[in-house]
């Protein structure tokens, strides 16, 4: 296990949130890394694909974050060298990669192989994204899927009578492409999008699935190796905000400005599932009521 120092690489605009910004790990600083997890290449290798059966890893950020008002989080990453024995649906690879919101510890970990890290955790929710597909154990759909799953205060678990929403019909994860997913909670709803489209809306009330500490819990990463079933689980960019309208992930004063607006637009421009502010499924998913929505939360501020 290593634990570094707290490095906040985005400060406080509001007692009441927080925000923080990786495009890149150059180092570990601002991190509690848990198991195997080390970094590697500007990434975080949360558990390695060398032949390293039945092991599990986490990345967690130092400081407690605000969660229950509501957040948005990006991340990208990329699943590599898939091998030992496949699945019952003919995949490779394993386990998958999960993030997981968690008041247990700040290095929490835990069991290995189905339970990609992060079951038996207390006190907590994980999105996973699950690459070995194991119907017969925990009543999996396929080896490629993403599921949220939680047991509330006891400990989590990968079994799916415990998913609170899921899906099937998801891009491949392990082919070595980068994978870019966001996470979008507003109480009693969370959001899942998988490469820019949207793959699990679920109800979900965090001030009443968890117990909290003051609205706030770590987040993170976990995620494992069977036996054997191995790959590389890394993660290349991590984005965390409270403040929907900061676009730009700035962290100096005023924390909203002109540049957000531009940050939005060209978003809206790209396609990105960011600019889908009010969370529509019907398409055109991105029209003009996202512009009209994210002027509501420009407006609102970052309180």
């Amino acid at each position: 296990m290593h634990v570094t120092t707290p490095l906040l690489v985005a400060v406080c605009c509001a007692a009441a949130r927080a925000d923080f910004s990786f495009p890149s790990f150059p180092s570990m600083q601002g991190l509690n890394m848990a198991g195997v997890a080390i970094l590697r290449q500007d990434a975080l290798e949360i558990s390695p694909g060398n032949y390293l059966f039945s092991t599990s890893g986490a990345a967690w950020y130092a400081v407690k974050q605000p969660v229950a008002q509501g957040f948005v989080t990006e991340f990208t990453f990329r699943l590599t060298t898939p091998g030992g024995f496949p699945d019952p649906f003919g995949g490779m690879g394993g386990e998958g990669i999960a993030f997981v919101i968690q008041n247990a510890g700040a290095t929490a970990l835990g069991a290995n192989g189905y339970s990609m890290g992060y079951g038996d955790i207390s006190n907590s929710l994980a999105v996973e994204f699950d690459t070995y597909g194991e119907p017969g154990l925990v009543a999996d759909p396929n080896g490629n899927h993403v599921s949220i799953q939680s047991r509330g205060v006891a400990g989590n678990s990968p079994f799916h009578q415990y998913s609170l929403g899921q899906n099937a019909d998801i891009p491949e994860l392990v082919d070595g492409q980068v994978v870019t997913a966001r996470i979008a909670y507003t109480p009693g709803v969370m959001r899942v999008y998988v490469n820019g489209s949207l793959a699990v809306t679920a109800n979900v009330n965090l001030d009443t699935l968890l117990s909290l500490d003051q609205r706030q819990a770590w987040v993170g990463f976990t995620s494992a190796t069977g036996g054997p079933t191995y790959q590389y689980h890394d993660v290349l960019t991590w984005f965390y905000s409270t403040c929907y309208a900061n676009c730009d992930a700035s962290t100096a004063e005023p924390i909203l400005n002109v540049n957000d607006f531009a940050c939005f637009l060209n978003r809206f421009a790209a396609g990105d599932p960011y600019a889908n502010c009010d969370g529509s499924t019907v398409p055109p998913v991105l029209n003009v009521a996202d512009f009209a929505c994210f002027l509501n939360a420009f407006a609102a501020g970052c309180g």
